[in-house]
């Protein structure tokens, strides 16, 4: 697919994907060092510049196998994993019948033999609560900023030494 655009733009948006840093980007790009951030904010709202951007973002997803929807399903299995069905409590170890779902939720394994030769593991998942906030914040649940709109009355007294 073509895009009229100049060879610095073009190279502008595939840097823009590295890091979603406009600045470094443009400078990367070849852009003023000094009008980096300036030109950045420029070239991100001309149309062409997001139509680029958008198929450069549709060609690396499909290359990848990465989309939207495989980082949210990855997101819900750390939100609502649960600790009954992935570790045997019993032998201390993780569950037979535990899914691949349910163990590529686990960050760490320890395994420990103290002095008197008892075995004791760890079993670290990533974080529940932060996977939980990701999830509430992309479908709106929790507002990150409250706000206000109608007419607030001020009144100001002055402090008068009588």
């Amino acid at each position: 697919m073509k895009y009229a655009m100049t060879l610095k733009q073009k190279i502008f948006c595939e840097e823009y994907l590295i890091d979603h840093c406009g600045q470094a980007a443009a400078i990367r790009a070849g852009y003023s060092t000094k009008a980096a951030a300036a030109t950045a904010t420029a070239l991100l709202k001309q149309q062409k510049i997001v139509a680029y951007l958008d198929y450069l973002r549709a060609d690396q997803s499909k290359r990848t196998g990465i989309s939207a929807d495989r980082v949210l399903e990855e997101i819900a299995k750390i939100a609502f994993v649960n600790m009954e069905d992935l570790a045997d409590f019993e032998r201390g170890g993780i569950r037979q019948d535990a899914s691949k779902n349910d163990t590529s939720t686990i960050k760490a394994i320890k395994v420990k033999t103290n002095s008197a030769g008892e075995t004791e593991r760890e079993l670290t998942l990533y974080d529940k609560v932060s996977a939980l906030k990701l999830l509430a914040k992309h479908f709106g649940i929790c507002a990150e900023t409250v706000k206000f709109t109608g007419a607030v009355p001020v009144v100001i007294k002055e402090d008068v030494d009588e």
